[in-house]
């Protein structure tokens, strides 16, 4: 039992990540995007939950020039990894400005992703996306 007890019954909102070890080599691929909202939908299921998602994106900036943005933080960053790879990841939103709201919208349609943290260094680059998405 918590103390203080929680405001929101049946039960209070939880917040479940996952996504290092051998997890974090697979988590930017599509179809283990799919394998993840597939699990968490069917435990949720189980017990009568509909959870709402929620999805990081490691980057986000709103540019003409996505491949050639990826590539330079990953040279940055000294990552091992495919820049093609990261662009298709939900967990990248590095894209031109309409093609970031399609996406989003995307995002929404195909895993239920509700809310998408960025993280503080790109909210200046992601603002015109934000913009967009707020006009009716």
């Amino acid at each position: 039992m918590s103390t203080p007890p929680a405001e929101q019954q049946p039960h209070p909102p939880l917040l479940l990540g996952g996504g290092g070890g051998p997890v974090a080599a697979r988590s930017a691929y599509r179809d283990a995007i799919d394998d993840k909202v597939m699990l968490v939908r069917d435990v949720a299921g189980q017990h009568g939950r509909d959870p709402l998602l929620h999805v990081i994106a490691y980057w986000a900036e709103v540019t003409e020039h996505p491949r050639e943005a990826v590539e330079r933080k990953i040279a940055q960053l000294s990552i091992p990894v495919n820049a093609d790879d990261i662009v298709d990841s939900p967990h990248c939103l590095v894209r031109p400005l309409n093609a970031l709201i399609e996406r989003v919208a995307e995002m929404r349609d195909r895993w239920g992703f509700s809310y998408v943290t960025v993280y503080e260094r790109d909210s200046a680059s992601i603002a015109p996306l934000l913009t967009a998405l707020a006009q009716p």
